[in-house]
């Protein structure tokens, strides 16, 4: 958080967090003329439980997962249905360098499977 610069921070908001309003809205538009449809929003655990490093993003992240709510109920009475997939850490080269045995620890404890994922 005290490295983070503004332009990072509001880059991170513009794309995960205003970005999925956009591609909710109009696909809503589209869905509100047929009376049905189904929007799913790509959240993040980072939004859903603090993480080093990731203040930016798991603010975003977490406005994601508080757009999901508002939205389902916003939503439900004109037959869309909103749910949001908050995905948690993937083995890449970035989650190497960030994710030490502590963090790692501590998110295979709270993952049936206890472990990571693969990008494959």
């Amino acid at each position: 958080m005290l490295e983070t610069t503004l332009e990072d921070w509001e880059t991170l908001i513009r794309v995960n967090l205003t970005g999925t309003f956009l591609c909710a809205q109009a696909a809503a538009k589209i869905m509100v003329k047929q009376r049905y449809g189904r929007i799913l929003l790509m959240g993040s655990a980072a939004g859903e439980r603090g993480g080093t490093g990731r203040t930016a993003s798991g603010q975003s992240k977490g406005g994601v997962s508080a757009m999901t709510r508002v939205l389902s109920v916003e939503l439900a009475e004109l037959g869309i249905t909103v749910n949001a997939l908050a995905l948690g850490a993937i083995e890449t080269e970035l989650v190497a360098k960030m994710h030490g045995v502590k963090t790692q620890t501590s998110y295979c404890s709270q993952i049936p499977a206890n472990r990571y994922r693969s990008p494959d």
